[in-house]
């Protein structure tokens, strides 16, 4: 009985990793996504808004995952450990599992720093056309300030010679 129940928590946690990698993939499909939108000529708001809503639905998917592999785990680490051989198959496709989800993550992991940057300079440039706009602003009402001053001056003076 105590194999079958550790065959079948092996089998669940072979599931997760499974399921997790599957998740990590589509995580990194997103990423892309939007390092495209980052790379474009226009910046698309409303699709990277949706991007982003994406991935933080397949995070939370990703945090369930790894908490529900964990529980498992803890029920079935000591058999695990006292049965090595009887699980040695299924041990090795967990070892493979994780060291693909490890790959995957660390790929995640470079292509949202870069997208990170690229975001920053996107949001830097976007200040500097704001502060270069109200400056022109500001100058532009100076001027026309200036010029309906000059205009009414102009006419006091004229006025005064009669």
């Amino acid at each position: 009985m105590a194999e079958t129940k550790g065959i079948t928590y092996i089998r669940m946690m072979l599931d997760i990793l499974n399921k997790k990698e599957s998740s990590l993939k589509e995580l990194l499909e997103s990423t892309t996504a939007q390092e495209r939108i980052l790379k474009g000529e226009e910046f698309d708001e409303d699709g990277f808004d949706e991007l982003m809503k994406k991935k933080g639905d397949q995070l939370r998917k990703l945090e369930e995952y790894d908490e529900g592999f964990q529980a498992i785990y803890n029920r079935v680490a000591e058999e695990l450990q006292n049965d090595k051989e009887e699980y040695k198959e299924q041990i090795l496709e967990m070892q493979r599992l994780i060291t693909e989800i490890t790959d995957l993550s660390v790929k995640l992991t470079a292509l949202e720093e870069k997208n990170k940057t690229a975001l920053e300079v996107l949001f830097r440039e976007k200040r500097q056309n704001i502060r270069q706009f109200k400056v022109s602003r500001q100058t532009a009402d100076k001027y026309y300030k200036n010029m309906i001053g000059m205009q009414t001056g102009a006419s006091y003076f004229m006025d005064q010679k009669k």
